[in-house]
Order: C-alpha cells, then structure tokens, then sequence
C-alpha cells in the first residue's frame, strides 16, 4: 500500500504557473565567467547579465561546509528521506497540536523550495499539497539540484536573495570561500 501511495504521489507534476519556474530553476545553466585556478578551485565569478538578481551556483561551487551547516540546521535527514522528513512533521504536529496553534513548523529542505515557487500557505489540504510536490520533486532532481535550488533562491535578509549576494553583502567573499 506504502509502495503504491509513493509512487501515485511522485507522478503528481506541479502545475505550469509556477512548475515551470521551479524546474527551470533546477536545471539552471551556469551564466557569466567562471574563473578557476590551476587546482580546479573557483577563483572568481563575473556575471554576464548586469541587473540579474540571482547568479545560480551549481551544487560544487557552493562551499562544502555551508551544504554541511544547511543540512544540519534546516533537515538533518536530508539525505535519507524522500522529500518529506516524517519525523520533523510529526514533532512539529505534536507541539502545534499541544500549544492548540501553530508554534513550530516541520518542512525539509525540499518542502521549502517548493514553498519558495508556490508560495507559502497554511491549512492541511495545502500541507498534503506542499509534501506532494516535495515528494516529486526529490524523485525527479537529485538532492544536489535541490540543495543548490535551495542556497540560490533563498531570501537572506536586506532583499537578498541567493547565497551569491548573500556572501558577497554579509562576508564580503564568494560562496565557495564560506
């Protein structure tokens, strides 16, 4: 029953207005030059479209240790589980349920990236939604897609959005020297 619900789920596409948005997201293309030294380690990156607001990283060029601090505050069974982290669900439910209002939330990365092309809604038939979507879309990218999918439309604060401003306007640095 488990094996038949996942893969009825997984066949579930976003809808076009704003599915189309996150899967050109995912399968973003390198803009602008990329300058690496002779260790294959990026040096610098010059955009090559002036007023873009997000210059997309691709999974190796964002610093290892940002993927492993991502990881470990926001779904530590990243890795594990198939778009939903059934257990932070089920801790948050529980202290919703205990505070009788919503006090804490329980989305995974890929229920987030999903939130940030829906855009964010409350109730349950939007939650069923949401893990849906998530569940597709981590049966149809790879989690390396989805974390970079993740660092780069991410809003950082002061109309920052992306891990490249970001770096670039907290640390003054590229993302891979975080």
């Amino acid at each position: 029953l488990i094996g038949f619900m996942y893969t009825s789920i997984w066949q579930i596409s976003p809808p076009t207005t704003w599915g189309n948005r996150l899967s050109n997201a995912l399968d973003f293309h390198e803009e602008g030059l990329w300058f690496y030294d002779r260790n294959h380690q990026l040096i610098n990156v010059i955009q090559s479209q002036e007023n873009s607001r997000i210059l997309p990283m691709s999974f190796d060029q964002i610093s290892p240790h940002l993927i492993n601090a991502l990881v470990c505050l926001e779904d530590q069974s990243f890795y594990e589980h198939f778009g939903v982290p059934l257990r932070g669900v089920l801790r948050a439910s529980w202290i919703n349920l205990k505070a009788g209002r919503f006090m804490a939330g329980g989305s995974g990365i890929t229920q987030q990236v999903v939130k940030m092309f829906r855009g964010r809604s409350r109730g349950l038939i939007s939650k069923i939604k949401e893990a849906q979507y998530a569940i597709w879309l981590d049966h149809a990218f790879s989690k390396k897609q989805i974390i970079a999918t993740y660092l780069n439309y991410a809003h950082y604060g002061s109309n920052l959005v992306g891990v490249w401003q970001a770096a670039q306007q907290y640390f003054a640095t590229d993302p891979h020297r975080l």
